[in-house]
């Protein structure tokens, strides 16, 4: 039985269209990179949709054809978001990667998590460390404990930080900040990455099970974009985890549903 029907979804469209709506997307979305003012929402769709393949086909939606290639690109355009100069003529996407600006309203968490998400699955680590270098201070929150809005982005900035070629000044701040927040999620997520990243098998196994848990109780949503019906840092964690030489426990079917892994995917193992 496909896992879309394990998890008890169902497709919002017929198959054969759903297939010809992401292929349609990604021809329309390349056209028009390149091609004047707001390129921002364009490019992280992109890069959305580079996730959306990798999920259709763990999903057995329908068999995505050459997966790891449009893998890829989405990790090429991540780099191109965070990395290159094509929002400097903008005074529309300068507004959303200008760092410099003081009253910037920057647009990269969900870019920096979908990267994260396809680096993994692709194992480009050494470009999730370029676009790591991307976060520093200036997006750092001024860390006033019990005053910050979004702990899960405060979560994303740690993991960029640990992922650097070197810590934020801010490093230990900012797990102490999550740490102490009220929502559980990031606090579950923490954890889990921490023991990735400090080869700690036994704390990881209990560790991913409890923010899948979470995922799967107020996480995961019944919504139109697939993206939505697994657990994409969950997932990068995973992935993460066995680059350290890890391994992800057995975990019970219906968790087990929301991990997206390269061997689920038929990508070859590393």
């Amino acid at each position: 039985m496909q896992r879309y029907k394990l998890l008890g979804k169902k497709t919002p469209i017929d198959v054969n269209e759903r297939r010809l709506v992401a292929l349609e997307r990604e021809q329309k979305f390349l056209r028009k990179i390149g091609k004047g003012n707001w390129e921002q929402g364009l490019r992280e769709n992109n890069i959305d949709l580079a996730v959306n393949f990798a999920v259709i086909q763990y999903l057995d939606v329908f068999e995505v054809d050459d997966l790891n290639r449009r893998l890829n690109v989405g990790v090429d355009q991540s780099l191109d978001y965070f990395c290159g100069d094509w929002w400097k003529n903008s005074t529309t996407d300068s507004t959303y990667l200008d760092k410099s600006q003081p009253n910037h309203s920057l647009i990269w968490s969900n870019p920096y998590l979908h990267a994260a998400f396809l680096c993994g699955l692709t194992q480009r680590w050494s470009d999730l460390q370029r676009i790591s270098e991307w976060v520093d201070e200036s997006v750092c929150p001024e860390i006033t404990f019990g005053a910050i809005d979004d702990e899960f982005v405060v979560f994303l900035i740690y993991i960029a930080s640990t992922l650097r070629s070197r810590p934020l000044p801010a490093h230990e701040a900012l797990r102490q900040a999550v740490e102490r927040g009220r929502p559980k999620r990031p606090r579950l997520l923490l954890k889990a990455f921490q023991s990735a990243t400090e080869d700690d098998q036994a704390t990881f196994d209990h560790a991913i099970i409890e923010s899948l848990k979470h995922c799967e109780k107020y996480e995961v949503e019944d919504v139109g974009n697939l993206n939505y019906w697994v657990g994409i840092p969950q997932s990068f964690i995973c992935a993460i985890a066995e680059r350290n030489g890890l391994t992800v426990p057995i975990l019970p079917p219906h968790l087990d549903l929301l991990t997206v892994r390269r061997s689920a995917i038929g990508l070859e193992p590393c």
